[in-house]
């Protein structure tokens, strides 16, 4: 029973430094032989309960390396001529599961693989047998939350050298963790230092033909709605702490194109000149600050600025929500 604590330590180990795997799941489990097929001349008998833990290692979505451990202790033997002795088993497994794809909670699964036990005898004491064996069977994992299953599961054994045949029942709980996504290069960017400013050839999303341009036009406050307007602009300004389009505000702000000032901005778009793109209507709808720059043949549509590239980053999230491709610049 040592080895097999030992054993279980050793995969909880091996199992730990994979976190850079896609996802890694340890199970503990608690077993019991419910059927034997070839019980003519049995070497021992092995039908206490097994405790053991097993780690998945995916390497796929649905596919994982599955390594397992188990063992019991204390069986009793029944053969003539050797009544009254007892043995110790350990077994490790090796293979290979598929899940199969979820309903609901409910994920079922199949497996196989190899596998070896050693048999410890206690009368003769030290009496050691080992054989190799073939394993594969069928399995449901409920899940309770993102991090924890239950499971319920049948596992069949045909040992190689005795022909023995067994059926085993298993139930445990698993608990999930690693599947760290590697962050991508505009996010890695996004956490370094600016650099000196550099020509950036930049995507050009096509012309949209549209029957007339629509122009924003914008109608000043009277004097009784710029009184009510005055208090909530300097709430809002407190609340950014002075941080211009970090937070949305329920009146999307747009500039004409041309010369903006100098800070951190939110590439959105860049479109062809005269032309207009649906985005502009959802970063309005979104409450978005935006502003319009021709470069070239293009006009950007950019959200900002913002004094800091931390604080344009807390607003990029948000942004990437209606534009996934949408990054930071800084323009002098």
């Amino acid at each position: 029973m040592k080895k097999l604590i030992s054993s279980m330590v050793v995969l909880s180990a091996i199992a730990t430094s994979s976190q850079a795997a896609p996802k890694v799941e340890i199970t503990g489990m608690v077993g019991k032989k419910i059927y034997n097929y070839s019980d003519d001349s049995p070497r021992f008998d092995d039908g206490k309960a097994l405790l053991g833990a097993r780690a998945n290692i995916y390497v796929k979505d649905r596919v994982s390396v599955r390594l397992g451990v188990d063992g019991s202790k204390d069986n009793p033997i029944e053969i003539p001529g050797r009544v009254g002795a007892k043995t110790d088993i350990v077994r490790g497994t090796f293979g290979l599961q598929y899940d199969v794809a979820s309903k609901g909670r409910v994920t079922p699964y199949i497996y196989g693989g190899l596998g070896g036990e050693k048999i410890y005898q206690t009368n003769p004491a030290n009496n050691v047998d080992s054989q190799m064996f073939y394993n594969g069977g069928a399995g449901i994992k409920y899940r309770v939350n993102d991090k924890v299953n239950l499971v319920g599961e049948l596992q069949g054994i045909r040992k190689v050298e005795d022909g023995d045949k067994d059926v085993i029942g298993h139930i445990g709980v698993g608990y999930k963790f690693g599947g760290q996504k590697v962050k991508t290069l505009q996010d890695l960017a996004a956490m370094t230092p600016p650099a000196a400013p550099a020509t950036v050839e930049e995507p050009v999303a096509p012309a949209v033909e549209e029957p007339a341009t629509t122009e924003l036009i914008v109608e000043p406050l009277d004097a009784k709605e710029a009184a009510v307007a005055e208090p909530i602009k300097e709430a809002v300004s407190t609340y950014d702490n002075g941080e211009i389009g970090s937070c949305g505000s329920d009146r999307a702000t747009a500039t004409a194109g041309g010369e903006v000032e100098s800070g951190y901005y939110i590439q959105v778009i860049a479109l062809r000149k005269n032309s207009t793109d649906a985005m502009i209507s959802r970063l309005e709808k979104h409450g978005f600050n935006y502003v319009t720059q021709d470069a070239g043949d293009v006009t950007r549509v950019l959200v900002g600025p913002f004094s800091s590239r931390s604080a344009a980053r807390k607003t990029l999230r948000r942004v990437k929500r209606l534009k996934r491709d949408a990054f930071i610049k800084y323009i002098n």
